[in-house]
């Protein structure tokens, strides 16, 4: 069997063989190859040239921002924490700064108070020898005077003119008793009626003192200064241990009261009255003698007068005699007359 050729095969499809169409399809196939290489090529450079280089800038510049974004966050971060680092530093420094001035302050407080009390013991000291001395010069008739001022400032009416009530009188007068009792009761069994009534004459001379009674009134102050504060020189063990009872129960405000009422239970014991004579002027010696021979007759009993001077009362005399006051002055009979032309 013979081969065909492409020249027979063409003739029994029906024709001759055309070979130029075949080039010209070659060429055009070619051609559109070369076209969409060059439309490849060019769409390539204009993305290589146009598009791509502000692509990756954005690109570049985007990832830039992000990394000083983030390096900023840290550095925020680092200085957050060193920042609170030194506010916790700062605090520690002004806690610390201020429990040094607390201290400080604690400190200086309590060397006031130390200040404050030595100086008021070392006052009151001084005083208590002045006084002592003064007492131990005069002898018994400077001490038994002593004893009558205040006795009768804690207990007659001049405490009540002072300016103190009555409920006020009766409740201190209630507090003091049992106390005054207990010590009259010592005094009679040691048979020591005037050491007694002289230590706490001088008690309450001292303890009547503004300064010595805001002193009293200072819880710092303890009981073995305030005995010491209180106590005459010459004392005995039985006094000091009733002034620490007193200290203890914080009734040493107590003792003009206590005082007074020991000389009058003291009196009472001896049969005598005491009496505080207040006239305008001073009284002279005959005048007195005859107001205590009138006493004498009145109450039965020997009669001790303590004397004052009132200018206000303009004339005359107020007789206080414990429970007994007899208003002979003038400025009394002018209210009684003006109370009576009142009703």
């Amino acid at each position: 069997m013979h081969p065909v050729s492409d020249e027979g095969r063409m003739r029994r499809f029906g024709g001759a063989s055309t070979p130029k169409p075949a080039i010209e399809l070659t060429m055009n196939i070619n051609f559109t190859l070369l076209a969409q290489a060059l439309a490849f090529a060019g769409l390539i450079w204009i993305i290589a040239t146009k598009i791509w280089p502000p692509l990756m800038n954005a690109i570049e510049e985007r990832q830039q921002k992000i990394a000083e974004g983030l390096a900023a966050a840290d550095r925020s971060q680092k200085d957050l924490a060193q920042a609170q680092e030194k506010v916790n530093e700062a605090l520690k420094e002004a806690r610390t700064k201020a429990n040094e001035i607390i201290d400080q302050a604690h400190a200086r407080a309590n060397q006031i108070v130390d200040a404050a009390r030595n100086e008021a013991i070392t006052e009151a000291t001084r005083q208590k020898e002045l006084a002592q001395a003064e007492i131990d010069a005069a002898a018994n008739r400077a001490r038994e005077d002593l004893r009558k001022q205040v006795s009768a400032l804690a207990v007659t009416g001049a405490a009540r003119r002072a300016g103190l009530g009555d409920l006020r009188m009766s409740q201190a007068l209630t507090l003091a008793r049992p106390y005054a009792r207990a010590a009259f009761a010592t005094a009679r069994d040691e048979g020591a009626f005037a050491p007694w009534s002289d230590a706490l004459a001088f008690s309450a001379h001292v303890a009547a003192d503004p300064r010595v009674a805001a002193l009293l009134a200072n819880p710092e102050l303890g009981r073995d200064d305030a005995v010491a504060l209180l106590a005459p020189l010459t004392h005995g063990e039985t006094y000091s241990r009733f002034l620490a009872i007193l200290a203890d129960s914080h009734r040493l405000p107590l003792l003009p009261e206590i005082s007074g009422m020991f000389d009058a239970l003291r009196a009472e014991a001896e049969h005598v009255v005491k009496a505080t004579v207040t006239s305008a002027a001073e009284l002279s010696a005959g005048e007195l003698d005859a107001i205590k021979v009138a006493l004498r007759k009145r109450f039965n009993r020997e009669v001790d007068v303590t004397t004052a001077v009132d200018a206000s009362l303009i004339g005359g005399a107020v007789i206080d005699a414990g429970d007994v006051v007899i208003d002979g002055s003038l400025k009394g009979k002018l209210a009684r007359l003006q109370t009576a032309l009142a009703n």
